[in-house]
């Protein structure tokens, strides 16, 4: 199982941190041993170029590959090819709810298709590793059911051939989010990878039980984060279970 870091890039949703701030935290999840980590592209006016690349040379010093995270937009895409970075994680939103209040009220499916011309341009800008996420895809299984399972499964396959082997399923609580997550996989087989946020807090048996299902004898990618940028303790116990 791989594990991908998302401490930096969730953490900074609730609290922006200093350049030093940053730099700290993340070598002390690559102390870890956590190999692959993921930083918000540079937006201006919060972030710069500057800010973010030193950050990034850090962790390729310590032996850490970095993926950079923005959205499925030419902007973000441009700004990512500015840094030498091992991948790229790019999202739109699907549901309704993002879609009218976010996006101007654009179609699903033309969300989809700006998320899929996307992972298009980013095969051709080289990076290795490429994800795309339907952000709030399962509040489409909660409204729809297997209507919005089936857009789901559709979309997925489009974006695995589009170039992006890697792709996000967010779990929801409960019983009803974990046969949503198994069912995308079984009826999309090639959708590896389980995304799952864990808190500082070690994560539940069922949280564990549920990612190693998802993921399947196969292996695949778990995306971890530490809610709170400057919690990394709570981080690292959680990939010492996983492991």
């Amino acid at each position: 199982m791989q594990i991908l870091d998302s401490t930096l890039r969730e953490g900074e949703l609730f609290r922006f941190l200093p350049a030093e701030s940053r730099m700290r935290v993340a070598s002390k999840i690559a102390d870890s041993g956590v190999r692959l980590m993921e930083v918000t592209v540079d937006y201006p006016r919060r972030t710069s170029y500057e800010d973010n690349v030193g950050v990034v040379k850090a962790l390729k010093d310590r032996g850490v590959e970095v993926v950079l995270h923005g959205r499925a937009t030419q902007e973000d895409l441009s700004s990512m090819a500015r840094y030498d970075a091992y991948g790229c994680a790019v999202y739109i939103a699907v549901s309704q709810l993002h879609r009218e209040f976010k996006l101007h009220g654009i179609t699903r499916e033309a969300a989809v298709e700006q998320l899929v011309e996307a992972v298009s341009r980013a095969r051709g800008l080289g990076f290795r590793y490429i994800r795309a996420t339907m952000e709030d895809a399962s509040r489409l299984f909660l409204q729809e059911g297997e209507l919005g399972l089936d857009f789901v499964r559709t979309s997925a396959e489009r974006l695995r051939s589009a170039g992006a082997p890697h792709q996000g399923a967010a779990p929801q609580r409960g019983r009803r989010g974990r046969s949503d997550l198994l069912s995308l996989r079984g009826g999309h087989r090639r959708v590896r990878k389980a995304r799952a946020c864990l808190p500082a807090a070690t994560p539940s048996s069922g949280t564990l039980t549920l990612l190693r299902q998802a993921i399947g004898p196969k292996g695949g990618c778990l995306v971890a984060d530490s809610s709170g940028a400057g919690q990394f303790r709570g981080a690292a116990r959680s990939y010492a279970l996983i492991r």
